[in-house]
């Protein structure tokens, strides 16, 4: 009875940090959070916070952050009443709006498609992308009067 579970830890033992979590639940998201939340715990400045969007509520634990927004999976935005327009209302308010969001999911599933389909594309641009994760920053004032044609100096 030993043998069989000292083989089984065995074959957990030897494999990469990495591969660890999807070997014992299948689950390789997690691993992504990781990385995401690590990225955001050595480069996001003091006061800067990021949004996972729609998915990956473990990255604020890796980040050491508190989620901004109440609901964390997709589930939770598409069917509580109110909850997609809070999410947009968030994202795109400049009082509000995170600094970084990172597209666990795509915009268009979660909450901007149809006739909000292109609204982050006006608050945000692409930064990097972490693990395959897609890491949008907010722009600043010079870069929506760039892409508008204004002339921020007047």
């Amino acid at each position: 009875m030993v043998v069989p579970a000292l083989i089984s830890a065995l074959s957990i033992i030897v494999l990469p940090r990495s591969e660890v979590p999807i070997e014992i639940t299948g689950y390789a998201r997690s691993v992504k959070e990781e990385k995401v939340g690590a990225w955001f715990a050595d480069h996001g400045e003091s006061g800067e916070t990021m949004y996972a969007l729609c998915a990956s509520a473990s990255f604020y634990a890796h980040a050491h952050e508190n989620p901004p927004y109440p609901y964390l999976w997709l589930d939770n935005v598409t069917k509580i009443p109110g909850a997609r327009e809070q999410l947009r209302a968030y994202l795109t308010t400049p009082d509000t709006q995170p600094t970084y969001i990172a597209l666990f999911q795509t915009a268009k599933g979660c909450a901007f498609s149809g006739e909000h389909e292109g609204e982050l594309d006006d608050h945000y641009r692409r930064l990097t992308t972490v693990d395959g994760v897609p890491i949008l920053r907010v722009k600043r004032d010079a870069d929506r009067n760039s892409a508008t044609g204004d002339d921020a100096a007047g």
